[in-house]
């Protein structure tokens, strides 16, 4: 491409603060690591290094079909677009995820609440009154039901019909606010159709793992307090969990009007050239307290509560083992999200006590170990494609006097680190010395990958540079004034959509339409 760019900006430049540090610190003086090249082959790059749509990239079906080899899940046996099966494997990593969004959630005062997936119909009259929702419900009937017309409950496409219809219930004095809720909840929708169907596991009438915040609040000083500080909670979790996301204020258009006075989305840009949103933030003001009656009394008068609300999906799951699945098809998983950082392995009786304390130590040190393997060799290639972190090998002494010898494979290289012991219990330092590296690799690879996928065009760029930029299917970081005449031109080029924009005080020339502004947009095609 030869387009008219500034530098490309850093993750902390307009993105998200993304990882400024490793998760293992190990204190005070340790070993240099002397790593040595792989026994038998080599490990490939990370796949998010490879142009979208070449040779050894990646498309949807690939992705599922890695993710069912791993363990992850299974999306073939149910025959419906997108239904899939959690595997054992797929189940760790996402109850990981979940123990690191509550954990974030409950550190900003939220608490966990268990709300009904089926709902009478009649509590989503009131969310009609903001937009319609006919088309947006599944019923939930027997026979009976459904031949009279008259269903009596339907599955949950959103939280708000349930919780609101509690909270008109439980507020009756400003002393019983804030409520911070938080919930696990699976939401159901109408199968996705036209330019949004068919996009694999990412998209299904069954959305499980949606970790919803939602917040009661006694005044509009109150709520600008709270969508601050839950987005900077949503930035704290996408960071934790090794997710470059692009968070912007979407666009007006669509039902965000009618639910939020504003509304920020969260999208990653994925290895295949388009991006997926996986979280959200929304100022619904009091839009909803009015329709569901949620106010409280005070001499006579009543006033409407404020709602702030936010979710993260497991989507962010799905693609972080995306951005992390490498060009030879094994996955390489962080050692801050992984549910196992060390895979531990003693190929004979003989060498079994020694890495029986091993793992006692790296336990007791903080190490998520997995060990005790029944088929050591047959399950190292198996954690090795999974992407546990880092392989550890540990052989008994061949003879009276010679030491055990311990061996640390990085998930991301193959490249060895050799340890001779007198105890396998003295590798916990090496090998947390080893996680350190393969993290902060992992950190240079993705960031690198960001700086490449994004091309952030200046103030004297055209709107065939943007369509370029989108031909590439990479992001375009462009000053576009916002409005639905430019969105909707964007739009028509059918290669992209504004994901949402951003406003830095910078005053420049918008490459749609020519008109001075303030905002950036984050342009890319979308699944």
């Amino acid at each position: 491409m030869n387009v008219p760019t500034q530098a490309s900006p850093d993750l902390g430049a307009g993105l998200l603060p993304f990882l400024p540090e490793p998760v293992t610190l190990v204190p005070g003086s340790s070993p240099s690591p002397v790593w040595l090249a792989p026994r038998v082959g080599t490990v490939g790059a990370l796949i998010a290094g490879h142009v979208p749509g070449r040779a050894g990239g990646l498309d949807l079906g690939g992705f599922a079909e890695v993710l069912h080899r791993t363990g992850v899940l299974d999306s073939r046996s149910i025959t419906l677009p997108g239904a899939a099966v959690v595997l054992p494997y797929g189940v760790r990593i996402i109850e990981r995820f979940s123990d690191l969004v509550k954990g974030r959630l409950r550190e900003a005062g939220y608490a966990e609440y268990d709300y009904p997936f089926l709902a009478p119909v009649d509590v989503y009259a009131p969310t009609s009154e903001l937009f319609d929702v006919s088309d947006r419900l599944l019923y939930a009937a027997d026979r009976a039901g459904l031949a009279a017309g008259t269903p009596r409950a339907v599955l949950s496409p959103t939280g708000e019909a349930t919780v609101y219809t509690h909270w008109a219930r439980i507020v009756r004095h400003e002393s019983d606010l804030p409520i911070r809720s938080l919930r696990r909840a699976r939401y159901y929708r109408p199968m996705p159709t036209g330019s949004r169907s068919g996009r694999g596991v990412f998209k299904a009438m069954e959305a499980g793992d949606v970790f919803e915040a939602q917040s009661c609040l006694a005044d509009r000083l109150a709520a600008a307090h709270e969508y601050r500080a839950l987005g900077e909670t949503l930035q704290r979790i996408a960071a934790d969990y090794t997710v470059p996301t692009l968070w912007s204020e979407r666009p007006r258009e669509g039902n965000n009007g009618a639910v939020a006075d504003t509304s920020v989305g969260g999208d990653v840009p994925l290895p295949t050239g388009a991006t997926v949103q996986v979280g959200c933030l929304y100022d619904q003001g009091q839009r909803f307290s009015r329709a569901y009656r949620v106010a409280v009394r005070s001499h006579g008068e009543q006033r409407f509560t404020h709602h702030v609300t936010a979710a993260i999906t497991r989507r962010m799951v799905l693609a972080h083992l995306m951005l992390g699945l490498r060009s030879d098809r094994s996955l390489c998983l962080s050692p801050r999200t992984a549910p196992d950082q060390v895979a531990l392995i003693a190929f004979t009786p003989q060498a079994q006590s020694g890495a029986d304390r091993l793992s006692e130590a790296l336990t007791a040190a903080g190490v998520r170990v997995a060990a005790r393997s029944a088929h050591p060799r047959r399950d190292a290639g198996l954690w090795q494609a999974q992407g546990v972190p880092l392989l550890v090998h540990v052989s008994a002494p061949r003879a009276d006097g010679d030491t055990h010898r311990v061996v640390l494979v990085r998930a991301d290289t193959r490249q060895e680190w050799r340890l001779h012991l007198h105890d396998p219990a003295e590798a916990v330092t090496a090998v947390r010395v080893a996680l350190d590296g393969v993290e902060r690799a992992l950190v240079a690879e993705l960031n690198a990958y960001v700086r490449a996928r994004h091309v952030r065009l200046s103030g004297n760029a055209t709107a065939e540079d943007m369509k370029e930029v989108l031909a590439a299917r990479l992001v375009a970081v462009a000053p576009v004034a916002p409005g639905p005449a430019v969105f909707g031109e964007v739009a028509s080029w059918r290669s992209g959509e504004v994901l949402g924009t951003r406003t830095d005080g910078v005053l420049r020339r918008c490459v749609v339409t020519g008109a001075p502004t303030e905002h950036i947009a984050y342009v890319s095609g979308r699944i």
